[in-house]
C-alpha cells in the first residue's frame, strides 16, 4: 500500500490529469451507505455507542450471545467487587476470556461480536462499553497509529491495552506513567503516515505526535478511517471515500478530514448528496 500512496500523492501534486478522463469531465456519484442497515443504525443511534459501532458491515442476524453472556458474567462479579481494583481486573480478563479472541487490524466491532477478532479500536471500544456499564470514568487515548484506555477507579490510575491480554491492564500511578512514556508528544506540525492505519503495534514509535482524549462515537469514526485504509490498499477508491466521509461525520480530525478531501479531488467523486442530506442535518 505504501507505493501505491506515494503515487497518488504524487498525481495531487501534478493535479492528477487522468481524472477528467476517466470521467469524462464529470464528478462521479458514490452511495454513501453499503445497505440499508448501515444508514438505519447511522440515523437512528448516533448516541448509542454500541450500536453505532455496529454499523460498519452491519449484520442483520448479529449473533449476540457471546457478548450477554460476558454481560451476565461481569454484573455478577460486579456486586462482589464494586468498591476495588478486582472489578478492573474481572472487566479486562473476563473480557478476554469470552468475547477478544484473536487479534486483527482492521477488524469491525460486528466482527469482534461474531467471531472474536479485533483490533486496538474494537477492542478499545468493548472494553469503553463495559467501563460505561459499571459507572467507571475512563477516556479513550488515541495517539498516531493506537489507542487504549486510561482512567481512574477506587483511588487507583489504570490503563487497559486491549491487544495485550496478558499484560494489558496496568494498575498504579508510577506503572500508568511508565505505559505513557513511549507515546508522549513532541509538538510541532503533525505528519501522518496515510500508509498505516490505527492498530498496528509495530508503528509504536517515541516519534508519536498525537495525544488525544475521545470518545466511543469517535472511535467510531476512526473504524470506519481503518476500513478507508484498507478499501484503499484493496483499489476499491470510491468506497474507501465513502467510508472515509463517514468517519469525518463522527469524528473530524485533522487527518481524517486531510485524507477525505485528497481522496475527493484525486478519484474525482462526491457522496450522494441524497444520502448525505441526514449527516449535515440530523
Amino acid at each position: 500500500m505504501k507505493k501505491q500512496l506515494t503515487l497518488l500523492f504524487f498525481l495531487l501534486l501534478i493535479g492528477f490529469p487522468g481524472k477528467s478522463q476517466e470521467n469524462s469531465g464529470e464528478i462521479q456519484k458514490i452511495p454513501v451507505f453499503e445497505s440499508p442497515l448501515e444508514k438505519q443504525f447511522f440515523t437512528q443511534h448516533l448516541h448509542e455507542p454500541f450500536y453505532l459501532l455496529q454499523t460498519l458491515h452491519s449484520n442483520p442476524g448479529l449473533d449476540l450471545s457471546r457478548w450477554d453472556k460476558l454481560l451476565k458474567v461481569l454484573d455478577k462479579k460486579e456486586g462482589r467487587s464494586r468498591n476495588n481494583t478486582q472489578l478492573l481486573s474481572d472487566i479486562f480478563f473476563k473480557t478476554h476470556q469470552h468475547l477478544l479472541k484473536r487479534y486483527e487490524q482492521h477488524a469491525s466491532f460486528s466482527n469482534l461480536l461474531s467471531s472474536g477478532t479485533y483490533d486496538c479500536v474494537t477492542g478499545s471500544a468493548t472494553l469503553g462499553l463495559l467501563l460505561d456499564r459499571y459507572g467507571i470514568a475512563y477516556e479513550v487515548i488515541e495517539t498516531d497509529y493506537h489507542v487504549f484506555l486510561k482512567g481512574e477507579f477506587a483511588g487507583q490510575d489504570f490503563i487497559m491495552e486491549s491487544t495485550f491480554s496478558e499484560h494489558g491492564l496496568i494498575v498504579g500511578k508510577d506503572l500508568v506513567l511508565e505505559f505513557e512514556k513511549k507515546f508522549k508528544t513532541k509538538g510541532g506540525e503533525r505528519k501522518y503516515d496515510f500508509n498505516i492505519g490505527l492498530g498496528n503495534n509495530e508503528s509504536l514509535s517515541a516519534e508519536n505526535q498525537t495525544y488525544e482524549s475521545i470518545g466511543l462515537k469517535e472511535l467510531a469514526g476512526l473504524q470506519y478511517y481503518n476500513d478507508a485504509i484498507l478499501r484503499f490498499n484493496q483499489k476499491n477508491y470510491g468506497a474507501a471515500y465513502a467510508q472515509l466521509i463517514k468517519a469525518s461525520f463522527l469524528y473530524p480530525s485533522e487527518r481524517i478530514s486531510k485524507l477525505t478531501k485528497m481522496m475527493a479531488e484525486l478519484i474525482g467523486v462526491r457522496a450522494d448528496s441524497n444520502e448525505l442530506s441526514f449527516l449535515i442535518n440530523p
